[in-house]
């Protein structure tokens, strides 16, 4: 499910929603979640994906966590190399590691908890000659280490390097290790009728 946010919405503003899943008569389950409005002002960001559970971000402790890095050249030329150098947490499992998409050809490495994304000769336009080929992105899929204890808390920031200039550095994440997900319902739902119709 994709949600389009109001273009006047100011960047730096959190936009939440709750959504209940009717498993059956008794049994519902509700998902609760947090993002960050980014704009062009600031469209280097970092983002974490998954069933997230309430305001902690609670995840089950065998679950694998999938980020996402956006970069782009708000520069007046085009960028040569962009690197992204990541420091994950040290539960998670750097050789579980798996790219799943990139939007350029990408070398990477791994250095004890270090991942570092390299786009050599990626000719990043800047944004005010090119708005759409301004933008790149990194996408991947991270296991965590056996035996987290309950509680844990996960945080991610990375840091993107347009050519020789300084680090621009992403919003942070987080999510929390559970052993079981809690009850996050925040408000009672009516019971649904078996034979109403709806559209």
């Amino acid at each position: 499910i994709k949600y389009r946010i109001d273009g006047m919405a100011p960047a730096g503003e959190e936009v939440c929603w709750k959504t209940h899943l009717v498993v059956s008569d008794n049994d519902i389950v509700s998902q609760f979640l947090c993002q960050i409005i980014t704009n062009s002002f600031d469209p280097n960001d970092l983002h974490v994906f998954f069933f997230f559970f309430c305001e902690e971000n609670y995840i089950l402790n065998n679950e694998k966590i999938e980020y996402l890095i956006n970069f782009q050249n708000l520069g007046n030329d085009s960028a040569f190399q962009v690197s992204i150098l990541d420091t994950l947490d040290g539960n998670l499992d750097i050789p579980s590691f798996y790219l799943l998409e990139a939007s350029h050809k990408v070398a990477v490495t791994a250095n004890d908890s270090i991942l570092r994304f390299d786009f050599k000769d990626i000719n990043l336009q800047a944004k005010s000659i090119n708005e759409t080929r301004s933008k790149g992105f990194i996408r991947f899929l991270i296991n965590q280490k056996e035996g987290i204890a309950d509680g844990t808390k996960y945080e991610n920031q990375a840091h993107i390097f347009f050519d020789f200039n300084k680090a621009v550095t992403t919003n942070n994440v987080f999510n929390t290790v559970k052993d079981e997900l809690p009850s996050c319902i925040v408000s009672s739902i009516e019971p649904i009728e078996k034979n109403s119709v709806y559209n």
